[in-house]
């Protein structure tokens, strides 16, 4: 038995309350994709690491776009900017080699194991 055949049951014995209950069922149904469609559309998002891949990934039906996928949004902006800032880091001579290995594991990604 489905999850709804309690509400078929109960709106048999009145027809005007089927259609209000149906129209709930539907306006329910659409709610819950949008919400999908906005947990995804973070994921996109949270895997932008580019300025190219942020610009598209953010590109998107207005429906799709809520405030943690903001959140999510302003946070890959910081990292790809403490990136850069690394980077430009390991630019300077003056790098301690400790610096220099801690910068290039965050460069690629690997968790570092000492604590900073």
């Amino acid at each position: 038995m489905s999850d709804i055949e309690p509400l078929r049951a109960y709106a048999v014995l009145d027809g005007e309350r089927l259609e209000e209950l149906w129209a709930e069922l539907d306006h329910l149904r659409t709610d819950c994709e949008r919400e999908r469609m906005r947990l995804a559309a973070c994921g996109v998002v949270a895997m932008s690491d580019t300025p190219e891949s942020a610009k598209q990934a953010r590109d998107m039906h207005p429906d799709y776009r809520s405030a943690s996928c903001d959140d999510v949004a302003r946070r890959v902006d910081e990292c790809m900017r403490l990136r850069e800032l690394v980077r430009e880091a390991m630019e300077l001579p003056v790098i301690t080699a400790s610096w220099r290995m801690l910068a290039e594991k965050a460069l690629s990604n690997q968790p570092s194991k000492e604590p900073l």
